[in-house]
């Protein structure tokens, strides 16, 4: 489990994590990480993805 200062938008390697094959987000049921890493993962992914770190789409 990521600590909170390790889940920024530019550990894209950590990021790919919660992401599947599509680009779809992980649920936290699947992530198993609580409300407010998710949160921070969340965020995290979507700021790597509009700053072209990440594909929206596969």
């Amino acid at each position: 489990m990521p600590e909170m200062s390790d889940i920024v938008y530019k550990n894209v390697s950590l990021l790919q994590q919660f992401v599947d094959g599509t680009g779809k987000i992980h649920g936290r049921r699947q992530t198993g990480l609580d409300a407010k890493k998710q949160r921070a993962v969340q965020k995290a992914i979507k700021q790597a993805r509009s700053l072209g770190l990440m594909p929206f789409k596969v």
